[in-house]
């Protein structure tokens, strides 16, 4: 799949991956969500939290940086560099949630994503540049790759874990 790069593509493309993913999650038993290992010790609970915790943050950038601020990219106190430690931080954060609250906030946040990009006029979406926070890029890259690139990523984790069971 070619990255999202419209208005129309982030749409498009985050709706199809979205229900790709969640059949895939539905085509394991709720005792296989939560127990199963994925990788790193990781869940499928896990990686759909990790999903909503990503689109939180871009959530979270987008409202400080429209509102005149530069947000800490990906977060207070860590660099790009320090993402596998980040990760790591966020996976402690809500490991210890139930499924249905996880999926419940999966769900919520990827119905949110997609009405924040559907707010956009597309210009404002696809521009490089057009808002100081996203300096060189644009709007459409964060939500690219908070939805469907993202989704395409855990989706090839679970194809993997299918085959393995």
């Amino acid at each position: 799949m070619a990255r999202a790069r419209t208005k129309q593509e982030l749409l498009d493309f985050g709706e199809k991956e979205y229900k790709k993913l969640m059949e895939l999650v539905g085509s394991f038993t709720p005792d296989q969500q939560e127990k199963l290992e994925v990788f790193e010790n990781r869940t499928i609970k896990d990686v759909l939290a990790h999903l909503h915790d990503w689109h939180e943050l871009v959530f979270a950038w987008e409202d400080e940086g429209m509102s005149g601020g530069k947000p800490a990219m990906p977060a207070e106190g860590y660099t790009w560099k320090d993402l596998p430690a980040f990760n790591e931080m966020l996976y402690k954060k809500s490991k210890d949630k139930s499924l249905a609250e996880v999926v419940g906030a999966f769900e919520k946040s990827h119905a949110k994503a997609m009405k924040r990009i559907e707010a956009y006029e597309s210009d404002d979406l696809e521009a490089k540049g057009k808002f100081a926070w996203t300096a060189t890029t644009n709007i459409a890259s964060y939500y690219a790759s908070c939805t469907s690139s993202h989704y395409v990523w855990a989706g090839d984790l679970l194809k993997k874990l299918q085959k393995r069971i």
